[in-house]
């Protein structure tokens, strides 16, 4: 039976919906497989799915490599400045628009201090400034042990020094003064009386730190063998000490060298008068005008003595420093330790006043003292560092290039900062030159004296034989020396004719005093000065250069030597030489005949045949200096308790100057004879 009121459609309604889903599967499926691939737009470009890491680890890598590279392509199209040049000109230029100023403020004319007229600014007619050249200078000839820590701490150093312990150096100082009061002569003076020159505006050189010296330099000649001067050389300033460093490679502007000014008044004392190494063995650095040359000053036997007194009070000083430490705290030792602390004080208080006997007065202000007022304190500094209307300041440098045996004469000239640099803008155009250099040099002083540097040995004939005896062959004794550990160390040499100078000397053996060097930022390092210096008594690494941190003492210690038991340096022997022969031993016509009274004539390596009378080698400035310089030497290294039980009466007589070994015995360690 038919169904009536029903549509074919609407019978078969859910059937055409279910196949239209299926066309629609069928589609979507189709253009997934059949279709173009998906893609992803990455900046600029659009790239598959399956390639968009790749493009992504391409474009970082871009961008890293444009963000490191060291020339990255500049924009095209901008203007180039010169920020630089207009920041430069702007600088040194004038700050009103016009360049009169003058003019604009109604033509009233602008007075410069120091001038008898009144100039509008960029019209300034200046003259070269005429410096003065420091004083004749005096050379002072030196040799003595660096501190090892000062070779660990300037690395530049250990150039001029041997490889190994000891460090012992030979170098000249040379000092000079330069007057300051003529300085400001010359900067204030008119250059030309009624002539166009005008003297510089005071306040150009003698406001805020002013005018200062920014360096010595030290020149010197060597004397060549036809008796003829070489051409002058500069010397290198001292390795490690502090220096006014000028750019080389680019121009210096006006505030640079305000700023160097600034700091040279700072460290006035390091760039006139820079210290020399701590010394460990020798005897003390003491400025040339204060200590002479080869021939003793008029007061080189006080200088001396105070010298000798101070060694016996650094001795007493450690031995108290020692004892103190080593008292206990607890209250039956407190009056011990109020006794031992009022000598050392006591002590202290001598040495310092010895010391300044050496040192002698010093030019400028005294340094202030840490608890002095501030504004004193300030002061003072301020004082010594100024240059201007200080008549006579101290200057020095040091040659430690100098070669032994090697014959030098020095000079010296001061660099100061040129007061017109940077100040073009006030001065006429073809005055422009004089404000470009921005330091000036003092002509140089006179030279020295001739300086001959210390040979690496000497030799002297004290005594000649002609023969007699049981042999009847002619001989002669030589006593020779070399330099060791900041003293000259002698040795007895026998000699026949034939025999060439040759032989051993004992010589200290303080290396192993020195195990390991600290340097200055080690906190257990000791301070530089006379304190640091080696004692001479084999006193263990403890007590000189390593000085670790106090401990508490062991509970047991270990048994040690004897109470007051003398401690010896260790010595070595070395061979000693020279190419001189003894040829032979003849009547001295100046003595007669006799035992001793013989003249040696000794062949040299040049082949001159040299006379040598004993009594007159006995007699020169070299065996004096050497044979005093050996005594001092020989009691350095004493024990302590053989050095304090010797008759006062004995070191008076070993400290005076005129005072040299008794004739035909040294007070050296005796050397090996041939």
């Amino acid at each position: 039976m038919k169904l009536k009121g029903i549509h074919p459609i609407e019978q078969h309604i859910e059937k055409l919906v279910v196949g239209l889903f299926a066309i629609a599967l069928l589609a979507v499926l189709a253009w997934q497989f059949l279709g173009p691939p998906n893609t992803v737009k990455i900046g600029q470009t659009e790239v598959t799915l399956d390639k968009a890491t790749d493009e992504v680890a391409r474009k970082a890598a871009d961008a890293k490599a444009r963000a490191t590279t060291e020339r990255p392509p500049l924009p095209t199209g901008v203007e180039a400045v010169a920020v630089g040049e207009q920041f430069e000109g702007r600088f040194r230029g004038p700050v009103a628009p016009a360049r009169e100023l003058a003019a604009a403020l109604d033509n009233t004319a602008t007075p410069l201090a120091g001038g008898s007229e009144a100039l509008p600014v960029g019209e300034l007619t200046l003259a070269p400034v005429q410096l003065p050249p420091p004083s004749a200078p005096v050379a002072g000839l030196y040799a003595a042990t660096i501190d090892p820590r000062e070779v660990a701490d300037h690395r530049e150093l250990a150039a001029h020094v041997p490889a190994q312990l000891p460090f012992d150096k030979a170098w000249v100082t040379v000092e000079a003064t330069f007057d300051g009061a003529a300085l400001k002569r010359a900067l204030a003076g008119d250059p030309d009386a009624e002539g166009p020159a005008q003297p510089l505006p005071r306040y150009w050189w003698d406001g805020g730190t002013g005018v200062q010296i920014l360096g010595v330099q030290l020149e010197r000649q060597e004397l060549q063998p036809d008796g003829s001067w070489g051409k002058p050389a500069p010397v290198a300033p001292l390795p490690g000490r502090y220096a006014v460093e000028l750019a080389a490679r680019k121009p210096v502007t006006a505030a640079e060298l305000a700023t160097k000014v600034r700091d040279a008044a700072a460290n006035a004392q390091d760039i006139r008068r820079p210290d020399f190494y701590a010394l460990v063995m020798g005897e003390p650095w003491v400025p040339p005008s204060e200590r002479g040359t080869a021939a003793a000053g008029p007061n080189r036997a006080e200088i001396e003595r105070a010298q000798a007194q101070i060694g016996r009070l650094d001795d007493e000083i450690a031995k108290l420093e020692g004892e103190l430490s080593q008292a206990g705290n607890e209250p039956a030792q407190q009056r011990r330790r109020e006794l031992l602390q009022r000598r050392l004080d006591e002590k202290k208080r001598e040495r310092d006043r010895l010391q300044q006997t050496i040192a002698g007065p010093e030019t400028g202000a005294a340094a202030p003292s840490p608890d002095a007022d501030p504004a004193a304190a300030e002061r003072a500094t301020r004082e010594a560092a100024a240059v201007i209307d200080n008549p006579a300041i101290r200057v020095w440098a040091h040659d430690i290039t100098a070669e032994r045996g090697r014959t030098y004469q020095y000079r010296l000239a001061v660099v100061l900062n040129n007061p017109i640099f940077g100040r073009e803008a006030a001065l006429k155009p073809d005055q422009a030159e004089l404000a470009k250099a921005p330091t000036l040099i003092s002509p140089a002083s006179p030279w020295t004296e001739p300086v001959r540097v210390f040979d690496e040995t000497y030799y002297f004939i004290v005594n000649a034989e002609e023969g007699g005896g049981l042999t009847g062959v002619p001989s002669a004794s030589a006593e020779v020396y070399v330099f060791s550990w900041g003293y000259w160390r002698r040795g007895m040499i026998g000699l026949q004719p034939g025999d060439p100078l040759a032989g051993e000397i004992r010589v200290p053996d303080l290396s192993g005093l020195i195990a390991a060097v600290p340097t200055s930022t080690d906190p257990t390092t000791p301070p530089r000065g006379p304190e640091s210096r080696l004692p001479g008594s084999g006193v263990p690494p403890a007590e000189t250069l390593e000085r670790p941190r106090p401990q508490a003492p062991s509970p047991n210690p270990a048994p040690g030597p004897a109470e007051g038991a003398p401690q010896r340096v260790p010595m070595k022997q070395v061979a000693v030489s020279k190419d001189v022969y003894l040829l032979d031993v003849v009547p001295n016509p100046n003595r007669g005949s006799g035992a001793g009274g013989g003249q040696a004539f000794m062949r040299n390596s040049d082949g001159r045949i040299e006379p040598k009378d004993p009594q007159a080698e006995k007699s020169s400035p070299e065996y004096l200096l050497v044979s005093r310089s050996a005594a001092r030497g020989e009691d350095e290294i004493r024990p302590r308790q053989e050095r304090r039980q010797r008759p006062r009466s004995d070191e008076r007589e070993r400290d005076r100057p005129e005072a040299g070994p008794r004739e035909g015995k040294g007070r050296g360690p005796g050397g090996g004879g041939g």
